[in-house]
């Protein structure tokens, strides 16, 4: 069984890394301090490796190019460890406190460890983030599954 595990985990892991990028569509929460939630639907999401673009509508991008990540047999679950914001006027590194992010890479639902849990839909993803300044971002969006194969 472990034998099993660690194969799966090492051809997922493969597949990401060598794959030309798997694209994503999902919406993108932003909630300030103090205010109340901007919702961001349509974002475009682009994992290659384990680096993370994700783009709004209007340019904006959140860019996760660094990443602690570590997969089980249905999820890779990953920390990031440097994010920046990039807009018309530049690139500008996000001080942020937390983060975590789960990519469902199996075709069946799948438990992650949140609180309260939940269960992320297949070949789904789920991102959060708390800026420093008390900023929160979630992020969800399903991969294209055609492009987790791509060469």
């Amino acid at each position: 069984m472990l034998i099993r595990a660690f194969a799966v985990c090492a051809a997922v892991t493969l597949s990401l890394a060598t794959a030309a990028a798997a694209t994503a569509s999902g919406t993108v929460v932003v909630t300030k301090t103090g205010g109340k939630p901007q919702s961001y639907a349509g974002a475009r999401l682009v994992l290659k490796g384990q680096a993370l673009t994700v783009t709004l509508a209007d340019g904006r991008a959140l860019v996760f190019g660094q990443n602690s990540c570590q997969n089980t047999t249905e999820i890779m679950q990953c920390q990031p460890i440097g994010v920046s914001l990039k807009t018309k006027s530049g690139a500008h590194d996000v001080d942020f406190t937390d983060g975590l992010g789960y990519f469902n890479l199996t075709k069946r639902p799948q438990p992650i460890g949140t609180q309260p849990p939940q269960t992320l839909p297949r070949n789904g993803l789920y991102i959060t983030l708390e800026a420093a300044d008390g900023t929160s971002v979630t992020i969800r969006g399903t991969l294209d599954v055609g492009s987790l194969t791509a060469g």
